[in-house]
C-alpha cells in the first residue's frame, strides 16, 4: 500500500521532476501553438468567405443602419426635451387660452367633399391650413422667435365647433405666453382668410377669449410619451450596440500577417499551461499507482528504521532545490556526502562486528561503491547484498550480530519491495539500523 504524501513532499517531487514537466509543457506549447498558427494562416483568404458569413455580414450592416437611425432619433428627441416649450410646461399649472373665432361661410358651404363622401367644413379648412403653416416665420419679432415651427405646433390645437365657429386652444407656462401665441395665430388666420370671392371661408372677429390655469391631463400624457419614447430609444441603442459587437466578434477577421502569429502565441501559452498541468497530474497518478518511494518520510515508514540521509554522484539543481525544500542536507559534492554517511554508519553500536547493506535493486552504483570503500578504509567489514528478497546470501549475513542498512533508489524502489525486506529481517528477529537513498 502506498504511503501517504504531504503537499510539501508532493511539491518537492514536482521540483525534482521539473525537467520532465518543462519538456512536456514545451512540447504541448509547440504542438498547439503551431497547429493554431497554421490553421489561422490557412483561413485568412478573403475569397474563402462562405455564404453563411456573407449573410452574417449583411445582418451586421442592417443592425448598423438601425443603430444610426436610432441615434438620429435619439438626438432629435433630446433636442426636443431641451428646447421644446411643451416640455417646460408644468402639467399641474398649464395656462390655456381658448379662442372662439367666427367664420363667414356664405360662399364655401359644402364645396370640399373628400373621396369617401365626407364633407370638409369651413372650420376644418382653416384648421388644416394652420397646422401646416411655418409658425416660426409667423412668430418673428415675438418672444417665440427662434423656436422651431414643429415645436410651436405642439402648443395649440384647433377644432371646428359648429357651423361658422372655429375653436383654438393655446397652451403656455404663463398667461402672457399663451395669449401672445393665440394672437399670432389669429392674425395669421385673419391675413389668409380675409378676401371674399375666393371660394374660401372668411375669418371674422373673435367671438370670445378666455384663459384658465390648472391641471391638463393631455399635456402630462404627451410629456410622458416623449420621455417613454426617449427611454425606449436609449434601450434600443444599447441592445443594437451589443448585438453588433457580438456578431462582429463572430465574424472572421483578416488582420494581415500578424494575426496567425498572435493566435499561435496565445495558444502556445495555453498549451504550455495545459502541458504543465497534465505532467503534474500524470506524476501524481503514477505515484499513486506505482507505489514508488519518493521521500524520506515514506522510506522510514516503510522500513521502520531511522533515515541516515542521501548520497548522490551528480545532483541536478532541481534535486538540490527539492532536498532543501524537504530540509535534507545539500552536500557540495559526492565526497562530502560519502564522508558524512561513513561517519553516520560508523557511529552505529554494532558496526565493528560487520556491516551488511541490503539493496532491493539488482545493481550497485558508483555512489554505493564509494561508501563501501570509505567504510573499508576504516577497517569495517562490509557486505553488499543485491536483490535482497531473492538472494540466498542474505541468510548468512542476517544470522550475525552486525549492523544492517537498507539502501534504496529514490523514485525506483517500491513500497512493497521495502516491506518484503522488512519482513525478511523480522523473520530473523532483526530490524534495520538505518536507511538511506543512493
Amino acid at each position: 500500500m502506498t504511503e501517504s504524501i504531504t503537499m510539501k513532499e508532493f511539491f518537492a517531487m514536482l521540483v525534482r521532476r521539473g525537467r520532465g514537466i518543462l519538456i512536456t509543457a514545451l512540447v504541448c506549447a509547440v504542438l498547439l501553438g503551431g497547429w493554431q498558427m497554421l490553421k489561422a494562416a490557412g483561413g485568412d483568404g478573403s475569397d474563402d468567405t462562405t455564404a453563411g458569413q456573407e449573410q452574417q455580414i449583411g445582418e451586421v450592416a442592417g443592425l448598423k443602419h438601425q443603430l444610426e437611425a436610432a441615434k438620429v432619433r435619439m438626438t432629435s428627441m433630446e433636442d426636443y426635451v431641451q428646447n421644446a416649450p411643451l416640455m417646460s410646461i408644468d402639467p399641474y399649472r398649464v395656462y390655456t387660452t381658448t379662442v372662439l373665432i367666427g367664420i363667414d361661410s356664405t360662399e364655401s358651404v359644402g364645396v370640399l367633399p373628400t373621396e369617401d363622401g365626407a364633407i370638409i367644413s369651413d372650420g376644418m379648412v382653416c384648421a388644416e391650413w394652420l397646422s401646416g403653416r411655418d409658425i416660426q416665420n409667423l412668430a418673428e419679432g415675438s418672444s417665440f422667435a427662434g423656436i422651431k415651427s414643429v415645436y410651436l405646433q405642439d402648443l395649440f390645437t384647433t377644432k371646428p365647433l359648429s357651423s361658422g365657429v372655429l375653436g383654438l386652444n393655446v397652451y403656455g407656462k404663463t398667461q402672457a405666453e399663451a395669449e401672445e401665441l393665440a394672437d399670432i395665430l389669429y392674425r395669421a388666420l385673419k391675413d389668409q382668410f380675409s378676401d371674399k370671392g375666393t371660394g374660401l371661408p372668411v375669418i371674422q372677429e373673435i367671438i370670445s377669449l378666455s384663459t384658465r390655469c390648472g391641471f391638463d391631463e393631455e399635456i402630462m400624457t404627451r410629456q410622458d410619451e416623449v420621455y417613454k419614447a426617449l427611454s425606449d430609444t436609449e434601450e434600443k441603442i444599447s441592445t443594437l450596440t451589443g448585438k453588433i459587437q457580438s456578431q462582429e466578434l463572430a465574424l472572421p477577421h483578416n488582420e494581415g500577417d500578424a494575426a496567425p502569429v498572435m493566435r499561435g502565441i496565445k495558444y502556445a501559452v495555453l498549451g504550455f499551461v495545459v502541458g504543465a498541468v497534465l505532467a503534474c497530474v500524470w506524476l501524481l497518478l503514477r505515484y499513486i499507482v506505482s507505489g514508488h518511494i519518493e521521500t524520506a518520510s515514506q522510506l522510514t515508514a516503510a522500513a521502520d528504521a531511522p533515515y541516515f540521509g542521501t548520497i548522490a554522484a551528480t545532483k541536478r539543481q532541481t534535486e538540490r532545490w527539492a532536498d532543501a525544500l524537504l530540509g535534507e542536507t545539500v552536500w557540495p559534492n559526492q565526497t562530502a556526502a560519502v564522508e558524512h554517511m561513513v561517519e553516520r554508519v560508523a557511529a552505529c553500536e554494532k558496526a565493528a562486528e560487520g556491516i551488511t547493506i541490503l539493496l532491493s535493486a539488482e545493481e550497485k552504483s558508483e555512489m554505493l561503491e564509494s561508501l563501501v570503500s570509505g567504510l573499508k578504509e576504516k577497517n569495517y567489514p562490509v557486505s553488499v547484498v543485491t536483490d535482497a528478497k531473492a538472494n540466498t546470501e542474505v541468510f548468512s549475513h542476517l544470522k550475525g550480530e552486525g549492523t544492517v542498512l537498507l539502501a534504496e533508489r529514490r523514485g525506483r524502489t517500491r513500497a512493497v519491495q521495502l516491506s518484503a525486506e522488512r519482513e525478511l529481517l523480522q523473520s530473523f528477529s532483526r530490524r534495520a539500523d538505518g536507511v538511506f537513498f543512493f
